[in-house]
């Protein structure tokens, strides 16, 4: 059956966030898999610990589906990962520092905590 929904991650609106910071045009709406397969340039699948995963190839039946280079997938999952390592602002305020409990010398920073 269709899916009723995407997935409201965390990681899935931080990408649309910044996809949107990038000036690109970011929609949420259910798709016509056959009426717009072909104009995908890039597909990914979104997930928390690699972020985003680009798909090369969608197979359904005897048709396959290949896309192209992830240049935009590469530089928004590089610019969630440069946030989460602290190379790069954060300008949403997405990141929070915790105290940890066992070792209260260090911490750790934790993602997104806020969405």
């Amino acid at each position: 059956g269709k899916p009723s929904s995407v997935l409201n991650s965390n990681t899935n609106k931080v990408l649309q966030k910044l996809a949107a910071d990038l000036q690109l045009l970011v929609e949420r709406r259910p798709i016509d898999f056959e009426a717009e397969v072909d104009s995908f340039e890039e597909v990914g699948a979104v997930g928390t610990a690699v972020v985003v995963t680009p798909i090369r190839s969608l197979t359904r039946g005897d048709r396959t589906w290949r896309f192209g280079e992830p240049k935009v997938l590469r530089q928004l999952r590089d610019r969630v990962r440069a946030i989460q390592n602290g190379e790069a602002q954060d300008t949403h305020q997405w990141m929070r520092r915790i105290e940890l409990d066992d070792q209260p010398q260090k911490a750790m920073l934790s993602v997104y905590p806020g969405l």
